[in-house]
């Protein structure tokens, strides 16, 4: 008995084969052009970063505007950035977070200008008013009670008297409400006024001239401050006080 083995060979079509090749031959070009791409940005991310720290993109500039009580080096410290730092690395919301920070400042705002330039605004707090902190210093205040700064003279200002402690530059004398009192002053009372006088929870003005307003609490001092005007103006020689802790019933003696 005769076994015969039958040897089959596949034969692949030729377009099936040109198909694969052309395939193959796409996806190496495909990988290629994706490579050369990443390669390009790599190459240009490089080269971007390269530029922008060369001396050329350096803070050669710190120009401050808006300061007038402090100096302009003081703010310019206070925002951490020097001349020579890369500007790409200055970031402005951080630096003025950190001018803020000076008692004196309300607000500010950081610009950078390329290729070497930074802008640092400020609006200073305005102060109102001054306490005596001890025998040699004077503490400076705005509306909201701050302490401005520490000053070794006295400056042209009212005087806030009574004030148990006087604290640091930043913090809030108490009450707050009484630096305040200043600015909710009419313009001629306020050109009269010498000083600011709190005890026992009252408020007294002492004028320039010598005569006394009793205020009373701290409450409706823009309605008190017109009515003490107004009987100020008509009252005779001599009197030496004028009482408007009730406004609707002034009283001068």
């Amino acid at each position: 008995m005769t076994v015969e083995t039958a040897s089959t060979q596949t034969t692949i079509d030729p377009r099936v084969a040109a198909r694969r090749t052309q395939l193959a031959r796409e996806r190496s070009s495909r990988r290629l052009r994706i490579a050369l791409i990443v390669l390009g940005v790599v190459v240009f991310v490089v080269a971007s970063v390269g530029v922008f720290f060369t001396p050329i993109f350096d803070v050669d500039h710190i120009i401050v505007r808006g300061a007038s009580a402090l100096p302009a080096s003081t703010v310019s410290a206070a925002s951490g950035i020097t001349r020579g730092d890369p500007l790409i690395l200055v970031r402005p919301g951080s630096a003025a977070h950190q001018i803020e920070r000076l008692p004196y400042i309300a607000n500010a705002r950081v610009k950078r200008i390329f290729p070497g330039t930074v802008v640092i605004t400020v609006r200073e707090r305005t102060p109102v008013a001054y306490a005596q902190q001890d025998d040699a210093h004077f503490a400076l205040l705005d509306a909201s009670g701050r302490v401005l700064v520490i000053a070794d003279v006295p400056p042209a200002l009212p005087r806030i008297d009574g004030l148990l402690t006087v604290p640091a530059a930043g913090q809030r004398v108490k009450p707050a409400e009484i630096a305040n009192v200043v600015p909710q002053l009419t313009p001629g009372l306020r050109s009269l006024l010498g000083a600011v006088q709190w005890e026992n929870n009252e408020l007294t003005l002492h004028l320039v001239d010598g005569l006394d307003v009793r205020m009373g609490d701290l409450g409706n001092i823009p309605a008190k401050a017109a009515v003490a005007e107004a009987v100020i103006a008509r009252n005779t020689p001599g009197t030496k006080v004028v009482d408007v802790r009730v406004p609707t019933s002034p009283v001068s003696k």
